[in-house]
């Protein structure tokens, strides 16, 4: 149940996260050191990983 209400909570305030990302790039650096631009779908899985994360810790 508390998995399902982080995916709901994640999925309310993913539009909230898009909006965010308009302002920041979110890039990370390869093996090589280019900068990666991530798209929109692996932004969101990162913020949903994360949130599940926090909400494992605070178990």
């Amino acid at each position: 149940m508390e998995l399902e209400e982080a995916e709901s909570k994640g999925n309310a305030q993913h539009q909230e996260t898009e909006i965010q990302n308009e302002d920041t790039h979110s890039q990370c650096v390869d093996e090589t050191g280019e900068e990666l631009e991530l798209d929109e779908e692996e932004k969101y899985t990162i913020e949903m990983i994360k949130k599940k994360l926090e909400m494992s810790e605070n178990l």
